[in-house]
């Protein structure tokens, strides 16, 4: 092989491995916009301060705040919070049992569902009470007869 094939076959390689470098800058992808729409206290929201969002089987959003527990329709929140029948506002937990009542959980772990259009406390809120100090419901489930 004469020098000058040696020179432009160091060349190719060369160039190739630049090429293999800078690849990776060269295939920077465009940011994803995704769609969306913001809701405040104006559109409904009891507040902003949001902890959880859920929705039940009838397509319902449910949304957890600082101060009470909203339904979302797709138009319009319907609120919840002292003056309809929570205790303590902020709801931080949501889940819907096998009879389609929803339940919410509440800081300091009182439980209530909804039922008939309006929040109901939970039988044993007053052994939740008990265990003193743990002030959470860190979670809850449903055993097969609700």
């Amino acid at each position: 092989m004469n020098i000058d094939r040696i020179a432009h076959i160091e060349f190719l390689i060369y160039s190739y491995c630049i090429f293999i470098l800078l690849l990776p800058g060269l295939l920077v992808a465009q940011p994803t916009q995704l769609g969306g729409i913001d809701y405040t206290e104006r559109d409904g929201l009891p507040s902003t301060e949001v902890y959880k969002v859920f929705q039940d089987r009838q397509g319902y959003i449910w949304v957890g705040t600082d101060s009470g527990v909203s339904r979302f329709n797709g138009h319009v929140f319907e609120n919840f919070g002292f003056a309809e029948g929570l205790a303590h506002n902020f709801a931080y937990d949501f889940r819907q049992d096998a009879s389609g009542q929803i339940w919410i959980a509440t800081l300091p772990g009182n439980l209530y569902y909804f039922s008939d259009g309006k929040m109901h406390p939970y039988q044993y809120n007053h052994l939740l009470e008990s265990y003193g100090n743990q002030r959470w419901t860190v979670d809850f489930f449903f055993d097969e007869e609700g």
